[in-house]
């Protein structure tokens, strides 16, 4: 499951968000995925110690059975259709309870996986930030880069991360064995991931 299958790649800054003399970090890459039903995708940012934060989700995505409807149809995330962008320790101008709903308001009313997206996230000197996808706005908010997230908590690094597995043993929608021939075809593929300072 997860811990088993997952792929992370990182790098770092370290006392990232007071080391720089510069105003943005931008954070770009592009990717994209075919997945099984039972799988586990993010692209993300923690420290080298987290207590409830500091950490942004740029995309988390999974896939969900959340039953059925009033109408019967299965609400279920098994392509990777919907996602959700955020952070923990700070505040997001959207909570994502329904990831659907919000990506919707924010203009982005399908999603295909399988086609190459660029998720960006800026993270600014003032400790806001903004989340793209495909240059469309999907979240924002403010986030001190802390140990918590909390104001003058202890400096930590920023460590770039992604998550590509499948399933997750702590989301039993997700926890489920999977034979060999349902990775027939599947996979995560990066184009690219760059870092700037602006």
């Amino acid at each position: 499951m997860r811990d088993a299958a997952r792929f992370r790649r990182s790098g770092s800054y370290p006392r990232a968000a007071r080391c720089w003399d510069k105003t943005w970090l931008v954070w770009e890459t592009r990717v994209r995925y075919v997945v099984p039903p039972y799988f586990w995708f993010a692209i993300w940012t923690a420290g080298n110690k987290w207590n409830h934060g500091a950490e942004m989700d740029l995309i988390e995505n999974f896939g969900y059975d959340n039953g059925k409807d009033d109408k019967g149809v299965p609400i279920t995330n098994y392509k990777g259709d919907y996602w959700h962008s955020g952070c923990v320790g700070g505040s997001d101008k959207s909570d994502y309870k329904d990831w659907q709903q919000t990506m919707e308001s924010y203009g982005v009313k399908s999603f295909d996986a399988s086609q190459y997206h660029v998720w960006t996230w800026v993270y600014k000197k003032d400790d806001t930030y903004e989340a793209y996808v495909d240059g469309i706005l999907v979240q924002s908010g403010t986030l001190i880069w802390t140990l918590g997230g909390k104001k003058d908590g202890e400096p930590i690094d920023m460590d770039f991360l992604f998550d590509a597995s499948w399933g997750h043993t702590g989301v039993k929608s997700v926890s489920h064995s999977l034979p060999a021939s349902a990775f027939e075809g599947k996979y995560y593929e990066w184009d690219y991931s760059r870092i700037y300072l602006r």
